[in-house]
């Protein structure tokens, strides 16, 4: 985790932030000369900013979850995992064909 603090806000800058308007920023890795992470928007019109300016201009900055590797079948790996019965057991337990 690489954390910056602003007004007493740690931000994680390994993770995205969607600011109000739902506008996605990503650190660039990079440093203003203030020392400030530099972020860039998914709008490609938009310069990278620092942090600070995103957080005054656009924020207040919502964390967003990193996604997750996708797994191949998901519904497979419930039912193995004992957490959904299959459709054959649910045909079976009300008395229908699945």
């Amino acid at each position: 985790m690489t954390a910056y603090v602003h007004d007493g806000i740690e931000f994680d800058l390994d993770g995205d932030f969607a600011d109000v308007l739902g506008v996605v920023w990503s650190w660039t890795g990079e440093w203003s000369p203030a020392a400030e992470p530099m972020l860039r928007s998914d709008v490609p019109s938009l310069m990278a900013l620092p942090l600070p300016d995103v957080y005054h201009h656009h924020g207040p900055l919502i964390p967003i979850r990193r996604k997750t590797v996708p797994r191949a079948n998901p519904f497979a790996e419930s039912v193995a995992a004992g957490l959904v019965e299959t459709d054959t057991a649910f045909a079976a337990r009300i008395g229908g064909r699945p």
